[in-house]
């Protein structure tokens, strides 16, 4: 009897050690199957689309960032805006990257050219880290908005304006000889002085 028991509880012991170590050991078990987390992910940036239309948003995303560590955006380009004033020409926004390091935010350009979207903060070490991405924004056809493609407009609009300075001399002076040239005052009919009539 005593021996029965005795193996009894030795087996209710080793059953309740099983189902403990059961219990601790899921959670690793569950971690092993899921793959290792490390090394972490390079950093990286995105954008939904590099050619868009003016007024368009785009959605700009990075990864590989600190987790919970601050991320500057900054855009450059012909009149770029977003929560900027609308005349600067680039605008910066704060973001804080999540509990994955990663980030996403929307910027909404108006103005044809090519813009240079960047994100700047620290990679999972902590080392400085800032990633760049190019959208070009489309010029729309007959929207009364010149693109600013590098195009001398101004240079252009002088050299017009002198041509037409200089036309508009020539004529003055052409018209001005032709009035007063020898064959048109010989041409001119010359009154003659009334004689006295016989009485």
């Amino acid at each position: 009897m005593p021996n029965r028991r005795l193996t009894a509880l030795s087996t209710a012991v080793a059953a309740a050690v099983l189902g403990a170590g059961a219990v601790l050991l899921a959670p690793a078990a569950q971690a092993a199957q899921a793959g290792p987390t490390y090394p972490p992910s390079a950093p990286a940036i995105s954008v939904s689309a590099t050619v868009v239309d003016p007024g368009q948003s785009v959605t700009v995303t990075g990864t590989g960032f600190q987790a919970l560590s601050a991320v500057a955006a900054s855009w450059t380009g012909p009149g770029a805006r977003g929560m900027a004033a609308q005349s600067l020409p680039f605008g910066t926004r704060a973001l804080t990257a999540d509990a994955a390091g990663g980030v996403s935010t929307n910027i909404t350009f108006n103005v044809a050219g090519a813009h240079v979207i960047t994100l700047s903060g620290v990679d999972s070490a902590g080392a400085p880290v800032s990633l760049s991405a190019t959208v070009q924004v489309q010029a729309v056809a007959g929207a009364g908005e010149l693109s600013h493609t590098g195009f001398p407009l101004l240079q252009y609009l002088l050299a017009g304006l002198a041509l037409l300075v200089v036309g508009i001399a020539i004529v003055y002076l052409v018209r001005r000889h032709r009035a007063g040239s020898p064959a048109q005052v010989a041409a001119q009919p010359q009154s003659q002085p009334l004689e006295p009539s016989a009485k």
